[in-house]
């Protein structure tokens, strides 16, 4: 429904208010005009909890792209993480910019092919376009549900191909490259960080979120059950990215050592108890801070090997899963369970290519079977 900014704001300088059209339980048709609120946001709020509160019929002829939006983004965020719904809600604001005024059920074949190549000329990657279209039938699916308008256009059209699709890649290093990269860190919170990076695989928000009471000495054991937005100002502790990203990992005798002489070290502060953060202290490690040292590292390691290749945070998760099944001939279920993907397809689609033979391997390997 239509936001405004009224030009005769109240004393306490409220300006914005929304207008609803909709039927009554009586099939009488009715007009409905907010109060004013101070931001427009605030406004966008207030709409959507209207429209999903009315308990009445909204008329069709109101609906368009955007109202539906506003008012599902408002359904959806309190059962959301923060990030995701960050995310959700950037793929939405595409839509509404490309086609937020057009009535859902008035939507035209042709509308949609010009809405996909106005998505196109986003120039995001192909993966994230699809996101995008699949956010407009998501925004349909809920017209459909929660006020009865419908339209099949949407469904009719296919995903962006990418005809120039490639295998995914990662930058990582191998034991030898981790090593000399660690060679170079002093620092004991970050040479037991970035070892426990490359030997357990976790993602940044996990090591982030880690605090002294998910490491256990007599076991040997760190548990993984929340992660942290690193972009976040404020660092909020939440659930882990899935159900399976839970996991109880044990590690090594040496990062156990580790891990044992960085807290005695941490002892030694006042007020120190086991719900700090394992790197950081009373607060989780910045983003921009783990960068940083990442960076000044690698430039360190450059020196002595200037083959090594500068890679992201992410990709020691990725030199992990490389070193457990090139080096440690892990199975590939396990491989799955250490990396807490929800299932072993994940991890065989993510990291098929690190499974492949050279084909000339394959042959000489065809040849010594046959002889013996």
């Amino acid at each position: 429904m239509p936001i405004y900014k009224s030009n005769t704001p109240t004393k306490d300088g409220r300006s914005y208010y929304f207008t609803a059209n909709y039927t009554d339980t009586n099939g009488k048709y009715r007009k409905y005009k907010s109060k004013k609120y101070a931001t427009k946001r605030e406004c966008q709020k207030a709409e959507a909890h209207f429209l999903a509160n009315i308990g009445e019929y909204i008329t069709g002829t109101a609906i368009t792209f955007k109202d539906v939006a506003i008012e599902m983004l408002a359904s959806e965020q309190p059962q959301m993480k923060a990030k995701s719904y960050k995310s959700l809600e950037t793929k939405a604001n595409h839509v509404v910019s490309l086609i937020g005024n057009i009535r859902v059920d008035k939507l035209t074949t042709q509308q949609y092919q010009k809405f996909i190549a106005d998505v196109r000329a986003l120039g995001f990657s192909v993966e994230y376009l699809n996101d995008i279209l699949a956010t407009a039938k998501r925004i349909t699916r809920y017209a459909a549900k929660m006020h009865n308008v419908n339209t099949l256009v949407p469904f009719q059209f296919p995903n962006i191909k990418d005809v120039e699709k490639k295998p995914k890649t990662f930058s990582i290093y191998t034991l030898d490259q981790y090593k000399t990269f660690s060679s170079v860190i002093e620092d004991k919170m970050y040479k037991t960080l970035f070892d426990t990076l490359f030997f357990c695989g976790l993602r940044k928000g996990e090591i982030c979120a880690l605090t002294w009471n998910d490491f256990k000495a007599s076991t040997r054991t760190l548990s993984i059950t929340k992660s942290v937005n690193t972009t976040d100002k404020v660092k909020v502790a939440t659930s882990p990215k899935t159900l399976s990203s839970n996991r109880t990992l044990p590690i090594s005798q040496g990062l156990c050592k580790e891990l044992l002489e960085l807290k005695e070290y941490y002892m030694r502060a006042d007020g120190f108890n086991d719900n700090w953060y394992i790197f950081g202290g009373i607060f989780a490690i910045p983003n921009n801070t783990l960068q940083k040292r990442k960076k000044h590292y690698y430039t360190l390691a450059k020196a002595i090997d200037p083959t090594l290749p500068e890679i992201r945070i992410h990709d020691f998760r990725h030199s992990c899963a490389s070193f457990l099944i090139n080096e440690i001939k892990a199975p590939i279920t396990s491989v799955s369970k250490y990396l807490g993907h929800e299932n072993p397809q994940i991890t065989l689609t993510v990291y098929s290519h690190f499974y492949e033979k050279d084909l000339s391997q394959i042959a000489n390997d065809i040849e010594k079977i046959i002889r013996t």
